[in-house]
């Protein structure tokens, strides 16, 4: 994956990728995400918004007029974006259901 963007750069068969160039991820708890080691005590992934630090992407400059603060950004569980000048999308629980049968 290509850093910033996340495009698929390369996709090679396992057998042939060396055990060098094998990077083992593992899963963790959610909620580590919001006590992690810092210095000397702890802090959030996340800041008082709700973005993840570090995780800009460029659509925040062409998005900005659209209302939402750093678009393309993660988020905090719960805390995604879902309005453009206080107009809200993605927010209705029913929508699936209207749209498809």
């Amino acid at each position: 994956l290509q850093s910033g963007t996340h495009y698929v750069r390369r996709l090679v068969p396992l057998a042939e990728v060396t055990a060098d160039e094998r990077i083992a991820y593992e899963y963790e708890d959610y909620s580590e995400l919001l006590s992690l080691p810092d210095g000397d005590g702890t802090r959030s992934l996340f800041t008082e918004e709700g973005l993840a630090c570090g995780t800009e992407r460029f659509e925040r400059f062409w998005l900005w007029p659209a209302g939402i603060k750093s678009a393309g950004a993660m988020r905090q569980w719960g805390r995604q974006a879902t309005s453009f000048v206080g107009r809200s999308h993605f927010d209705d629980p029913a929508m699936m259901d209207r749209l498809f049968e």
